[in-house]
């Protein structure tokens, strides 16, 4: 397998209804609606938090640990249009819950079966515009929590 850039290869879709995060079908994928368009190049942001937990115990001077919980945030950037503003539309609803449905390796190619998934469980921010900055292109900010764990190695099924 090809070690792919983000560009072009890094497709987001907000799909309501998923009903096995592990294999979305293309059904679901195909009812929601991509945003990979309306997400500038650092648009996704990803924030994995790895908790640890103390294990030493007084037998010995070293304070070691062991890991424990995990969990991961994500941050959108979408871009902002004056004319169809679809991404500002999908995200008014502040504590609405979706799934972000990511193809990490899928190009402009119809998504199909057996295309790799990552499912993310998540309820929404309603989208706030972000500070404004010479030579930039107008953007809001969207702040997401995954409510429930999220599948990082899935597969789109028929």
């Amino acid at each position: 397998m090809a070690q792919l850039p983000f560009d072009g290869n890094f497709r987001v879709f907000v799909v309501d209804t998923v009903a096995d995060i592990a294999a979305p079908t293309v059904a679901e994928i195909t009812a929601g609606t991509e945003i990979t368009a309306l997400l500038p190049k650092s648009g996704w942001s990803e924030t994995p938090t790895f908790n640890r937990v103390a294990a030493g115990n007084m037998s010995t001077l070293y304070d070691a640990e062991v890991m424990g919980t995990w969990k991961t945030t994500i941050t959108l950037t979408i871009l902002l249009d004056d004319t169809a503003d679809l991404a500002w539309d999908e995200f008014q609803v502040q504590g609405a819950r979706t799934n972000l449905v990511v193809l990490p390796y899928k190009g402009v190619a119809a998504v199909a079966a057996a295309d790799k998934s990552r499912c993310y469980p998540v309820e929404v921010a309603r989208a706030i515009p972000n500070a404004s900055a010479a030579n930039e292109r107008q953007t809001a900010e969207v702040a997401c929590a995954v409510y429930a764990e999220p599948n990082l190695d899935g597969a789109l099924a028929a």
